[in-house]
């Protein structure tokens, strides 16, 4: 599939998007506040960059996660714990050098490219 194809399946549904080329972890993603849905997908999928409170939450960088949160996503801090651990590829969390080369490779549809 396309970039241009997942990205048009990400705008009309990032759930549903990110649902069926996840195997089926849409619904940790629905657990997190809604307009984080799409950048997630985005990030995950793709490798577009995020902004700096996912960017954040993505390096594990608590401080600066509850400097640049929003009043909905600042109460949900824990869920999103629980999405990097249940929902997210372990190899797109970590450090700004990680989510670098997530950004770098093109994220999962690049990965699932290359092992094809």
């Amino acid at each position: 599939m396309s970039f241009e194809a997942i990205k048009a399946r990400i705008d009309r549904d990032p759930i549903a998007a990110y649902d069926q080329l996840m195997a089926g972890n849409g619904d940790d993603l629905a657990k997190l506040p809604a307009h984080v849905h799409k950048p997630i997908a985005e990030f995950v999928l793709l490798g577009v960059p995020m902004g700096n409170f996912l960017t954040a939450v993505f390096c594990n960088d608590l401080r600066r996660s509850v400097q640049t949160a929003d009043k909905k996503s600042l109460k949900n801090l824990a869920a999103f714990g629980v999405f990097l651990s249940e929902g997210a590829p372990a190899c797109a969390v970590g450090s700004p050098e990680i989510i670098n080369a997530w950004i770098t490779r093109g994220g999962l549809l690049q990965m699932s490219k290359m092992a094809a």
